[in-house]
């Protein structure tokens, strides 16, 4: 990894990009797979479904902790 602070910044700013979309993405991934998805058996839907949410919240919060600390 490079140590010159610009290259650095533009590295952290496009993971923070990507989890800012991925995060959102995943939440309502879960939500469809609950709601939508009938052909699925019931209990692989709701670990999908709630693991999917989980993971999307999660980003969210270590988003907000690494990023927005100021």
């Amino acid at each position: 990894m490079s140590s010159d602070p610009a290259q650095v910044a533009r590295e952290r700013e496009k993971l923070r990009r990507t989890v800012l979309i991925l995060a959102p993405v995943l939440i309502l991934g879960g939500i469809a797979i609950l709601l939508f998805l009938e052909r699925m058996p019931l209990p692989l839907r709701l670990l999908t479904g709630i693991g999917d949410i989980i993971v999307g919240l999660v980003l969210l919060v270590l988003l907000k902790q690494k990023y927005f600390d100021k």
